[in-house]
Formats: C-alpha cells, sequence, structure tokens
C-alpha cells in the first residue's frame, strides 16, 4: 500500500464506497484488447472474401484506430465513446466504402459474436473480488459504477459475478446517467442524484471515496470532484504512471483485498 496523493483520506469518515468495474474488479482490459486483436481478424478474413481484393490485418487494425480517434472526437466525454458496437458499425461502413464492398447490414452482430466469445474465454474477476465486496458491503454502501453502457455493463457484470445485495448496493452505468462519462463533474453530479434517488439517502461527497484502476479516468474524476482516490493497480493500466498532479490517488494498492485494511 502507497500514500500519494495530496487529498488525505480519513478512513473513519467513509460511508460511501464507488468502485469502477472493469480492471477493479477484474480481468478485463487485457482480455478486451485480445478480443479487438480477434475480431479485426475475423474482419479482415470476412471482408477479403467481398472485396476484389484482399484486406491485411494490418489496414483494417490502423482503420480501426482512426475509427476509435474519431469515435472520442465525436462523443466526448459521453457514453457512446465506448460503444463497441457502434465502433465496429463504423469500421464495416468505412470497409464497405473504401474498398467497394457489399457488407451485409447484419455483419455486425457476427463481429460482435466474435468480440464477445472471446472477451468472455477470458475476463475473469479476480480471486479476492467476491469477498472482498461481500465484506465491504457490510460496512458502507457499496456502489458499482462503469463507463460502459447498460448492455455491455450487464454482461460484464454477470462475467464478474456480481450480485445484487451480496456484493453491492447500486450497479450504475454510464448510459443510466444520459450523455455523460468519467471524469466529469456533471457525470459525478448525476451520480450522487442517482445514487440519492434510489437508496434514498443523502450523500455526502466528503464521505464517499472513488476506487479505480485508471489515472486519466476514476483517478481524475476522485480529483475533479474533490473526493479522494484509491488506485488499484491491476489488468491493462498497472504500470501506467500518473501524467499529472490530477491523475495522483489519495493511495495505491496492487491488490483488491488490501481495501479491507482502509475501510
Amino acid at each position: 500500500m502507497k500514500i500519494l496523493g495530496k487529498r488525505q483520506l480519513n478512513s473513519d469518515n467513509v460511508e460511501l464506497l464507488l468502485i469502477d468495474m472493469d480492471g477493479t474488479l477484474g480481468f478485463s482490459l487485457i482480455p478486451e484488447e485480445l478480443a479487438i486483436s480477434s475480431t479485426i481478424k475475423f474482419i479482415s478474413e470476412e471482408v477479403s472474401k467481398l472485396a476484389r481484393n484482399p484486406v491485411s490485418e494490418e489496414e483494417v487494425r490502423r482503420l480501426y484506430k482512426e475509427i476509435k480517434d474519431r469515435q472520442y472526437k465525436l462523443y466526448p466525454l459521453q457514453t457512446n465513446r465506448h460503444d463497441k458496437t457502434l465502433r465496429f458499425r463504423m469500421l464495416l461502413e468505412q470497409l464497405s466504402h473504401t474498398r467497394q464492398a457489399y457488407l451485409p447490414p447484419k455483419m455486425v452482430n457476427k463481429v460482435m459474436q466474435v468480440y464477445w466469445k472471446v472477451f468472455e474465454d477470458n475476463a475473469i474477476p479476480y480471486p479476492q473480488t467476491h469477498s472482498t465486496l461481500e465484506a465491504l458491503k457490510h460496512r458502507h454502501k457499496v456502489i458499482i459504477i462503469t463507463n460502459n453502457g447498460k448492455e455491455e455493463g450487464e454482461k460484464k457484470r454477470k462475467i464478474f459475478g456480481l450480485e445484487y445485495h451480496k456484493h453491492y448496493d447500486l450497479f450504475i452505468t454510464s448510459e443510466e446517467l444520459g450523455e455523460t462519462c468519467k471524469p466529469s463533474e456533471e457525470y459525478f453530479d448525476k451520480l450522487v442524484e442517482r445514487i440519492e434517488s434510489s437508496l434514498g439517502i443523502d450523500v455526502d461527497p466528503k464521505k464517499a471515496v472513488i476506487i479505480g484502476d485508471d489515472p486519466s479516468g476514476d483517478i481524475a474524476l476522485a480529483n475533479m470532484c474533490s473526493v479522494p482516490s484509491v488506485r488499484v493497480k491491476k489488468d491493462l493500466h498497472a504500470s501506467q504512471q500518473p501524467k499529472n498532479d490530477l491523475e495522483k490517488a489519495s493511495v495505491e494498492i496492487d491488490e483488491l483485498n488490501e481495501l479491507l485494511d482502509l475501510f
């Protein structure tokens, strides 16, 4: 455990734990990269059958990165920026145009089947996830938050085996909060409103803690909103260094069950 940030964490004062899902509660970001790579290979093979000339994986990968960048610019800090179905649909439309090949509208469904098959084969909760959440829930309100859309978030929740009442009090996707996502103050304001209306409680941000793996998302959100934070150094972001003070957590931990020593 490492104390880092300027915002001091007063564990005795904590009532509400806002816990990110991907990378924080389970191994999912590296599996996501594996799923994307397999899907790109599938697209290359399928489009090559329909186009006049073969389409290499390298070309599809390059276009995927361009489409992702375009998606992020089109939907800044909005839920749609993380929508994989939308991203692959945009990619197929681009390939159809540049390669002058007719790609059936239902092809995106096959593409997503490939993506989810590989993801589900590789994504798993951490060994300590369930027991840690159960113990934390006996002591505090546990809210699981994710930038995923509702459908993707629900799929991942089931893959991680997360159960309402047993592991958390509330599960909230960005899609349910409207056109906003982490990290933004608007997201946090809407998150607080949703928690208060759903649980019938008054939320005091000074008694909340944000727990996540991503310095530029979870930790930046915490610092924007003057909330203490705990960074879980796991999965794809494990070795990522904070780029600035906004990305520095109050505390860093290597294993999820270290939360039990804090809360």
